[in-house]
């Protein structure tokens, strides 16, 4: 339906009024999520898409994007070489392909900036028309340039383990798991979240991130997801069958009564 976004803020900006000019933001921010969900669909193939599409913004899917894949929104060619010997190319270099990408600052910045002048300001004054125009044409220039890209490329080395909760596999990307606080379980139907760690022998393992509660009666322990304690959360107790509430942000627990 967008696909035409770019050719269509050409044709408003080729009008002459600021009201078309406006128009053609819209447009032009359209353009910068398929650019965006473009990447987001072809990653979340093996990164999940619970992950990539737990924020529909295109500025914030991107960050997330390049905390599992850093290099999704850097431009670069991939070439490669027949070598004379290991480690030693002969300088026979061969293109693959170019990755052109908009960076995730750059999407952050002109995304919000689009979307200003799509609101009347508090004076009531329209934009300047020249500055509106020529801000626009440089818009077009950067999304022109990435969308001559060759190249889509998955490069990184997968991590994985099975979800604890559901099974689901969980993946996520050798260069980005040192900088991630929180992994999420891609099944859309699982709360779980995980804090990667790493042992004295660089390999990664993931702990599931939930709070152990104790029934006062039994002593049998209750593992509650982070994602599901909140206030007035319930659960039973699987030995003596006493039920549970959750009934303050401490993470208190009381009985509760039989009506």
């Amino acid at each position: 339906m967008f696909d035409d976004s770019v050719q269509k803020a050409k044709d408003l900006l080729s009008l002459g009024d600021v009201r078309s000019y406006i128009y053609a933001c819209l447009e032009l921010r359209f353009a910068i999520e398929k650019h965006v969900y473009k990447k987001i669909n072809f990653y979340s193939k093996r990164l999940g898409k619970k992950q990539l599409f737990s924020a529909w913004q295109p500025n914030k899917a991107l960050k997330i994007l390049c905390q599992l894949q850093p290099y999704a929104d850097q431009s670069y060619e991939l070439r490669f070489s027949p070598e004379s010997e290991p480690g030693k190319p002969t300088g026979d270099w061969k293109s693959l392909g170019k990755h052109e990408a908009l960076s995730a600052k750059w999407v952050s910045k002109h995304y919000h900036k689009l979307s200003s002048f799509l609101h009347r300001s508090t004076s009531g004054d329209l934009p300047d028309s020249a500055e509106i125009v020529s801000y626009l044409h440089e818009i077009i220039s950067e999304i022109e340039r990435i969308e001559s890209s060759s190249l889509m490329s998955d490069l990184h080395v997968p991590i994985s383990t099975d979800c604890k909760v559901c099974g689901e596999k969980i993946v996520c990307s050798d260069l980005s798991i040192s900088t991630l606080e929180e992994v999420v379980c891609p099944n859309m139907s699982c709360n779980a979240t995980y804090k990667p760690t790493q042992d004295e022998n660089g390999n990664w393992g993931f702990i599931i991130k939930s709070i152990t509660f104790k029934c006062p009666d039994c002593d049998q322990e209750k593992d509650i997801l982070e994602n599901e304690l909140k206030i007035g959360a319930t659960w039973k107790c699987k030995k003596c069958r006493t039920r549970y509430h959750i009934w303050s942000n401490t993470w208190n627990i009381d009985k509760i009564k039989n009506s």
